[in-house]
């Protein structure tokens, strides 16, 4: 663990290093472990739209709606940098992920495809209802 609280498995989903995800899996690493600000290894992944490493997280059973120390779910990642690219966002939906869990600044993965503009996003999320 580094002093972010990071293990392997996460910086793994931030590379989106599928193999190098399986692996410590298999090793025995915690696919729900968060470091010191909250993220899991899915929220890494999601917010950087790796979407190889959000089908094996999930697929592992990784909390899909764990908030972080700021109230953001891996959801609310993908959407805040989808930047028009919805694979990722769909993945979470398909998943499970709840589009209305309110993050500490009192905004949803819905409500900021909304304020974002993210037009493609915000057809998905309303897919949701």
């Amino acid at each position: 663990m580094d002093r972010e609280g990071r293990q392997e498995l996460h910086y793994r989903a931030l590379e989106g290093d599928v193999s190098g995800i399986r692996e410590r899996l298999t090793a025995g690493d915690d696919v729900g472990l968060t470091d010191r600000q909250g993220f899991t290894p899915l929220h890494l992944a999601a917010q950087e739209s790796r979407d190889g490493a959000v089908e094996v997280l999930l697929g592992a059973g990784a909390p899909i709606d764990l908030q972080d120390r700021f109230g953001n779910t891996p959801l609310w990642r993908a959407v805040f940098n989808s930047h028009g690219e919805v694979k990722t966002v769909k993945l979470l939906l398909n998943a499970g992920a709840d589009p209305d869990i309110v993050n500490q600044a009192g905004s949803s993965p819905r409500a900021l495809a909304r304020t974002m503009g993210a037009d493609d996003v915000t057809a998905l999320l309303a897919e949701q209802d």
